[in-house]
């Protein structure tokens, strides 16, 4: 889709239909109409959550955390986020927010666990010397 003018301080990016709106409540990430679907597919969803909840063994599809012990708020029937509402499965807050955070992109997820594997976690003075040697090196070759 073209993009839109979006200096203008009304327009809206609606992440479903992909579409820059002035038809949008606040604080939404949906235009009005694509609000109203979401809010059906919630409620929809809601009211199977805990045949789902037991179809999926009452446990995070991701952590394997058992979600009986968990607070309702704190568990998320995983779904795409397509008008379709398709559902993946059952996951903890943690676990939901990950996929949330990287945008259900596999690449991101991906490269997060490269990172992981690859990072080593150092002392922060450690880190500190590594960074003013990079900076300085050429302060070595000279006498003070």
């Amino acid at each position: 889709m073209a993009r839109q003018d979006v200096t203008d301080a009304k327009l809206k990016h609606c992440i479903m239909c992909d579409r820059w709106t002035k038809e949008y409540k606040l604080k939404q990430h949906y235009c009005d109409p694509c609000w109203r679907v979401y809010r059906r597919q919630q409620n929809r969803i809601a009211k199977h959550r805990a045949t789902l909840m037991e179809f999926y063994g009452n446990r995070c599809a991701i952590c394997e955390r058992d979600l009986t012990v968990l607070r309702s708020s704190t568990i998320h029937v995983d779904h795409d986020h397509s008008a379709a509402y398709n559902i993946r499965g059952i996951l903890c807050l943690n676990c939901n927010s990950i996929l949330g955070h990287a945008r259900d992109k596999r690449h991101i997820l991906e490269a997060a666990i490269k990172y992981l594997e690859v990072r080593q976690d150092r002392p922060l003075e450690e880190v500190l010397e590594e960074i003013a040697a990079a900076e300085n090196p050429m302060d070595d070759l000279f006498i003070t």
